[in-house]
């Protein structure tokens, strides 16, 4: 990824200033690497937002899709209560093998 290589470069680069500090380089020889560094910093940022960003969007079209589905969960059992309404579960499976067992003369 962009960012992973911006990121080692920015390390690199954070090292070569702090040695050019260090050494008391000229000051212009400074100030490139300090200006390189900061746009460095300027990339790996945007990088991360637009990651950030894009990883929203995935989990906002997940969640979207699992509440539609969960809806839909939802209405398929309101309707089985509707249909059941107060009958016990004992019953209803009862109901089911007798139809299953009619329809296909199996048990």
């Amino acid at each position: 990824m962009a960012e992973e290589k911006h990121r080692v470069v920015y390390d690199k680069e954070c090292k070569k200033l702090k040695d050019l500090t260090k050494k008391g380089a000229e000051s212009n020889k400074i100030e490139v690497v300090s200006i390189l560094v900061g746009r460095l910093l300027l990339r790996i940022d945007v990088s991360v937002t637009f990651l950030d960003a894009i990883s929203r969007r995935i989990n906002k079209l997940r969640d979207e899709k699992l509440l539609q589905q969960l809806s839909e969960l939802i209405q398929g059992v309101d309707k089985n209560v509707d249909i059941y309404g107060g009958v016990p579960q004992e019953a209803v499976a009862e109901n089911h093998g007798s139809k299953i067992s009619r329809s296909s003369g199996k048990l």
